[in-house]
């Protein structure tokens, strides 16, 4: 059986994932508080979270909702979730163990294994750019609960002139240079929205599907200390990059002309703190 790209990526990633590239517990804790927030703190509702990775969000929710389920297309970063979550329920109480969680292996570009009108609130963190626009649009109105749920992507945000930006930019330029596309999530996101900015808006009267897009919601900001070293070598430690498979020696390539580009253009190494946001995007769901 053909692996996928990004799931033999992410397999690879399951054992360090946390590590390299997890939030801060606090943060968990204020992302789920804003997603109460968002949804009117509603917690019998079901949650489903779209590329729920190792669960590091997706404990906080099932600690906060009553029913929650969480689809990945990687059993590696599963199997880390299903650790965890074996972890909590023999360091705490029974009672505040979630009444329903499940955790599915599945691909979220294939109809997702959740039932019609079945989901209160859909929610994605770092995860929903791998998925199709259309896609998505047409899932989130089969599993959204009738009358009003609520699709929510979180993503981690920086200074949009700040040097790890203007890294990544640099990077997907030398990436279509060498023939490939980059993923690239900001503009995932904006088509996203801007499907749900055209659908017909609040709750529709004659059978048709309608959507409300909110206002971004900062959940959480923190400052972290980063050097461009660390982050070419996080880049060379995954498979692939910039959502692309190059080949060994060409992503070898584009990492040594990245790091001589900043070099060149910073004059240093570039020990800095640096700002980051994580940000809630909210679409409210009438049908």
């Amino acid at each position: 059986m053909d692996i996928i790209p990004e799931r033999a990526n992410y397999d690879l990633q399951a054992d360090n994932f946390d590590h390299r590239t997890g939030l801060l517990a606090v943060t968990c804790e204020r992302v789920v508080a804003g997603v109460e927030a968002l949804n009117g703190s509603d917690a019998a509702a079901h949650v489903f979270e779209v590329g729920c990775g190792t669960g590091q969000l997706g404990m906080a929710l099932a600690n906060t909702f009553e029913q929650y389920t969480g689809m990945d297309i990687s059993p590696e970063m599963l199997k880390q979730f299903k650790l965890a979550y074996r972890q909590q329920t023999t360091a705490t109480p029974s009672s505040s163990v979630p009444s329903s969680l499940a955790m599915l292996q599945a691909d979220g570009n294939k109809v997702w294994p959740v039932a019609d009108n079945s989901a209160n609130i859909i929610f994605s963190s770092r995860a929903i750019h791998w998925l199709g626009v259309e896609h998505i649009v047409a899932e989130v109105w089969r599993v959204a609960a009738a009358g009003e749920s609520i699709l929510i992507v979180g993503r981690v945000e920086r200074a949009a002139d700040g040097w790890e930006s203007l890294l990544r930019q640099h990077c997907h330029t030398l990436v279509r240079q060498n023939g490939l596309k980059p993923r690239n999530g900001e503009r995932h996101l904006k088509r996203l929205l801007q499907y749900y900015n055209q659908a017909p808006q609040g709750p529709q009267t004659d059978e048709r599907f309608g959507a409300q897009v909110l206002a971004p919601k900062i959940a959480d900001r923190w400052y972290q200390k980063r050097t461009l070293q660390q982050s070419l070598d996080d880049w060379a430690g995954k498979s692939g990059l910039a959502g692309t498979e190059p080949s060994a020696k060409i992503k070898s390539n584009i990492l040594a002309e990245l790091k001589t580009w900043a070099l060149e253009k910073y004059a240093g190494d570039l020990p800095t703190e640096t700002e980051r946001h994580y940000v809630l995007y909210g679409i409210k769901i009438f049908s």
